[in-house]
């Protein structure tokens, strides 16, 4: 507030406190003499009980005091001041009257010393302050003011104030000096950022709030207490090379360390600071400012984890869309070789390796796929824990008998909408993994829950949109992991284990369903204290969808149709053509989008259908079917990829409206396919 208070010794707030009531009630005080009265006083005293009178005597007081005197009511506003006021302050008489005090005090304190002046004399205090006011002219007045309370019938009513001008030099200059050193210390107390100061070995000497908070104590002294390099400091070697920066240049600019919290938690602390001198502090001493930048930190590392993920991401997905055309002429011919040999032929069994070959690097780019959440997805309502209640029978004999299997599953309602298929894969990785984490046997708990996360309790999940979710945790009590690498298990081909036990696509997979299915996916784990993997998905109220009948493995039928066959890969092409013509069906076949339509407008006969890959340069095979479709409406369409990022599909969900066949495919899925599609 910039103001300076004294109250009175007990003996003249007495003193004081009979005066006033002598003045009121006319009353002598007692400690004056009857016998020393004179015959004016003696006057006064026979005219004590005339009110006139008394007002008379109070008011010639009140005019005639050398010093400055106010009433105010209980809002500040003057009711009366005398002559001595108004000199000075430099008002005219009546100016002031009705007017509120505040004016009189400086801008910034007005509202917090006027508030504590009324305060405290609302209370029934008599304080004494030595403080600044201002002048009509705009210059300032350094005055001591004593205020007390006007009590009229029990209640307080008001305040009488008087000022006395102290503005001798060396007052004035006390004075300034107690109001900067007031207003730096409230400027530190109230900042939102650590303040300390310490020695150069990085003893604390003085802390503000803010540290104290920061670091998790109650008090500054047991901030104080505290040992820097056992009770402070994670890491000694960041302390001795903070102190030999400081030593070396007198300050320290931006420099990161770990802290520990009272609680044992690390935070991660950004620091400035500088030597100070002064006859009153420790040789070396420093001032600094700690920001805790923990949460900083940690969203960007999420981002850098994430940009990183996106870019392997693409990489992953470009070779795999590549490597799907490669894979159905490999595929292809290999049913079509081995549908013409005898199984008592020499080369049956070599034709069923290359099929088998091609069956595991089919798996492996739909695992890439799934990484880089552009495979194809068939998004339905699903229970979560009927999913893994179905699971349970096929992981229990999976793990093994050393390892046990228990389940928690939510009373909630658990359902979700994603692929039932790709979610019993996650569930079947993640088992997995924690198995191989327990090679001498161990415990696995699949544990379900509902959550919500809004923006008044995101705990520790700041990361994640605000919403309901369904929470599945899959947790082991093995080895665990250290945090290198926990940001690297998501990466493609990134294993831990032995040359020739694993892919290094497992957790992949599970991270690409989890995020292209709209949710995430965390982790958890010391070395030696276990794993815990958990995902959350967002939870839907909508019923279940039922999930559609496997196809029975007869022998697809084949027709006499016409189908236009649109696809870039000569190849993939020439394979398609002679499955299809091998089935009875009459194939027109073009290399591109544009072709195609040339194709279609040079052909007069009906086309029953149009078989297109999706991404082809410059004409799509959207755009395709959709101009084929308005000059033939009866046109039938078939989508080829192996690919999402396209217009058939939404975010790697399949368009009910489109009949979509992904690469890879078997030629009897083919030729089912265009059954189904034609009717």
């Amino acid at each position: 507030m910039g103001a300076r208070v004294a109250r009175p010794a007990s003996g003249e707030v007495v003193r004081a406190e009979r005066l006033r009531n002598a003045l009121e009630v006319g009353v002598p005080p007692a400690f004056v003499s009857r016998e020393n009265i004179s015959w004016e006083t003696d006057l006064l005293w026979k005219n004590r009980e005339n009110p006139e009178a008394r007002c008379h005597y109070l008011e010639q007081i009140f005019l005639a005091a050398p010093d400055a005197m106010t009433v105010v009511d209980r809002y500040d506003r003057a009711l009366c001041v005398n002559p001595a006021f108004q000199a000075m302050f430099g008002y005219e008489p009546g100016e002031l009257l009705g007017q509120s005090i505040e004016t009189l005090i400086a801008p910034a304190e007005r509202h917090a010393e006027s508030r504590w002046i009324a305060d405290s004399v609302s209370r029934g205090e008599t304080i004494t302050v030595e403080t600044q006011r201002k002048r009509q002219d705009g210059t300032w007045v350094t005055v001591s003011i004593l205020s007390a309370p006007l009590i009229v019938e029990g209640k307080h009513v008001g305040s009488y104030s008087i000022y006395r001008d102290i503005s001798e030099p060396n007052q004035l200059a006390a004075l300034n000096s107690e109001h900067s050193e007031a207003r730096y210390r409230s400027l530190v107390q109230s900042s939102a950022y650590g303040i300390y100061r310490s020695t150069a070995e990085g003893k604390f000497l003085d802390v503000n709030p803010a540290l104290i908070a920061m670091l998790g104590y109650e008090s500054a002294d047991e901030v104080i207490g505290l040992d820097p390099r056992r009770d402070l400091f994670v890491n000694a070697e960041e302390q001795a090379r903070l102190i030999e920066e400081f030593r070396r240049t007198g300050r320290i600019d931006g420099v990161e360390v770990r802290w520990k919290r009272k609680i044992g938690s690390a935070i991660t602390i950004r620091l400035s600071g500088k030597a100070v001198s002064g006859s009153d502090e420790a040789a070396g001493a420093m001032e600094a400012i700690a920001e805790d930048v923990t949460e900083r930190r940690a969203l960007e590392e999420q981002f850098r984890q994430a940009q990183k993920m996106e870019a392997v991401g693409r990489l992953a997905g470009g070779v795999a869309h590549d490597f799907n055309n490669l894979l159905m002429v490999i595929s292809g011919y290999a049913e079509v070789i081995l549908e013409g040999l005898d199984a008592a032929h020499p080369l049956h069994s070599k034709a069923r390796a290359i099929q088998q070959a091609s069956d595991r690097a089919t798996t492996l780019t739909r695992q890439l796929l799934a990484f880089s959440r552009k495979q194809l997805l068939e998004l339905k309502v699903v229970d979560v824990n009927a999913i893994i209640e179905d699971m349970e029978r096929l992981l229990r004999p999976l793990i093994g008998e050393n390892i046990e299997l228990v389940t928690q599953l939510s009373p909630d309602t658990t359902h979700t909408r994603a692929d039932a298929g790709q979610l019993e894969q996650v569930l079947m990785n993640l088992v997995v993994n924690a198995k191989d984490a327990m090679p001498d046997g161990g415990r696995i708990a699949i544990q379900t829950r509902t959550i919500t996360l809004d923006d008044a309790h995101p705990g520790d999940k700041t990361f994640i949109r605000r919403g309901d979710y369904v929470m599945i945790s899959v947790s082991d009590n093995g080895i665990g992991m250290d945090k290198e690498t926990q940001s690297r298990i998501f990466e493609p081909f990134f294993t831990t284990k032995e040359k020739g036990k694993g892919t290094g696509l497992g957790l992949s997979t599970v991270y690409g369903i989890a995020k292209q299915s709209g949710g995430y996916l965390m982790v958890e784990s010391e070395p030696g204290c276990g794993a815990t993997f958990i995902i959350y998905l967002p939870r839907v109220e909508d019923p279940t969808e039922s999930r559609d009948a496997t196809p029975q493995g007869r022998a697809p039928a084949g027709g006499a149709e016409t189908v236009l066959l649109v696809e870039d890969e000569q190849s993939v092409r020439q394979l398609v053509r002679e499955t299809l013509e091998a089935r009875g069906y009459r194939v027109l076949e073009a290399e591109n989008g544009e072709a195609g339509l040339a194709v279609a407008a040079r052909h007069e006969k009906p086309i029953d259908l149009v078989i297109t890959d999706v991404v082809m340069p410059e004409l799509g095979g959207r755009e395709l079917a959709q101009r084929l479709v308005k000059a033939r409406p009866q046109i039938k369409v078939l989508y080829l990829s192996g690919y999402t990022e396209d217009a058939v599909v939404n975010d790697g969900t399949i368009d009910s409206a489109n009949a979509f066949l992904q690469k890879p495919f078997t030629l009897q899925n083919l030729a089912r396919k265009v059954r189904e599609v034609l009717g």
